[in-house]
């Protein structure tokens, strides 16, 4: 069974535990305030299209109509789930944190093959006048490189959509969770990641959720001589 089939097959099996019918789960969705066609509902219940490439706004409001907890459907789904910055675990009064906030960072985003990382290694902080939501990876590969290097950590404002130019975080099929440089998006849909590290070739594909776009990379920390640094 595929990835699709099995993501099809949970979505069937939540709706019925919570005994709704499709034209219910489109009337639930719309009081959270997103719009989905029935078609489509229909296409990701029979794996016609990928939940995978579906929007953030799309698969948060599945979880929430059919009362998934962010546990269950990532250990369901392997799908990331948007986390909310830990506001209340900073305390802004403190020396060195007056006007920032925490967020969390993800462990194993690839710049290489592809993986799907997920886990929360350490929470950081960034300026709390960046708006939005945002999370951090570290990154495994070296495709980025040399301006991403393996181990580096990008900080990452949460967004399902991203121009011609940003540095993304994405999910793409068979490749898994990439951080890529979004070269350009072609007439018919398709989106071309390309790497800065030339001995990787470009993907071209029309199957991509964005989860946001690179606003800062942090860089990894080394030891040289017994002599923390970073490059």
């Amino acid at each position: 069974m595929s990835r699709a089939e099995d993501h099809a097959k949970a979505l069937r099996e939540w709706r019925r535990k919570r005994g709704l019918k499709r034209p219910e789960v489109i009337s639930e969705l719309e009081k959270l305030g997103v719009v989905m066609g029935y078609s489509y509902l229909a296409k990701l219940e029979s794996g016609d299209r990928s939940l995978a490439a579906a929007s953030l706004e799309y698969r948060e409001g599945l979880r929430k109509v059919y009362r998934v907890t962010e546990e269950q459907w990532q250990a369901v789904t392997g799908l990331h789930v948007p986390v909310k910055e830990p506001r209340d675990e900073v305390q802004l009064d403190a020396p060195g944190m007056v006007g920032r906030r925490s967020i969390y960072v993800y462990d194993l985003l690839s710049a290489g093959p592809g993986g799907d990382g997920g886990t929360v290694i350490e929470v950081i902080d960034i300026p709390d006048t960046w708006r939005g939501e945002h999370v951090a990876y570290e990154v495994s590969g070296e495709s980025m490189a040399p301006d991403i290097e393996n181990g580096d950590r990008v900080v990452v404002k949460l967004q399902d959509y991203a121009s011609p130019g940003n540095e993304v975080v994405c999910f793409v099929p068979d490749h898994g969770m990439l951080v890529k440089y979004l070269e350009k998006t072609t007439p018919d849909g398709e989106y071309v990641l390309t790497s800065y590290n030339p001995d990787y070739r470009p993907i071209w594909t029309s199957e991509i959720t964005i989860y946001g776009v690179v606003v800062e990379v942090r860089k990894r920390r080394r030891v040289v001589n017994g002599n923390h640094g970073t490059n």
